[in-house]
């Protein structure tokens, strides 16, 4: 995460993958918090209490091999609470929701050694998933069985 003093606001960017996927299988994240409302401190850098981010992720399109599509999520709200005492400078929690229902993050953030304006993070996503059928394909599906059932 690093912050944007000309632009008074923090982005954080990186690659994210699914559990137990290797690493050549990750897909590309960005999130930014614009408009925080006052100016930024000077060096070192605290993050703030909690911002709004708005970011996307890169996800696989279904049926293609070499496109993929961008899953929007705006109004993220991301809180930093100083870990007092931990391995880590801040504690991250996140709460949003996109296309495929809500999600939370969790995680920490530490000042990385050569730059008092970024912080790495190290996040876990948990997502609920939300699928929206067409009635179309209820009825393709429901057709496929009844007629798969009536071959026996």
């Amino acid at each position: 995460m690093r912050a944007n003093r000309e632009k008074n606001s923090f982005e954080f960017s990186g690659r994210v993958k699914m559990l137990g996927e290797d690493d050549s299988k990750s897909m590309p994240f960005v999130y930014k918090a614009l408009n925080l409302g006052e100016t930024l401190p000077p060096p070192p850098l605290a993050l703030p209490q909690a911002a709004n981010f708005n970011g996307f992720f890169e996800f696989p399109q279904l049926g293609s091999k070499s496109r993929n599509g961008q899953v929007k999520e705006n109004d993220m709200l991301v809180k930093f609470v100083k870990d007092e005492g931990g391995q880590a400078d801040y504690l991250v929690t996140a709460t949003g929701k996109n296309k495929y229902g809500p999600f939370r993050i969790k995680g920490t953030a530490k000042r990385t050694q050569h730059n008092d304006d970024a912080f790495d993070l190290h996040l876990e996503k948990e997502v609920s998933f939300f699928f929206l059928v067409s009635p179309s394909f209820v009825f393709v599906f429901v057709f496929f069985f009844v007629c798969l059932s009536s071959l026996r």
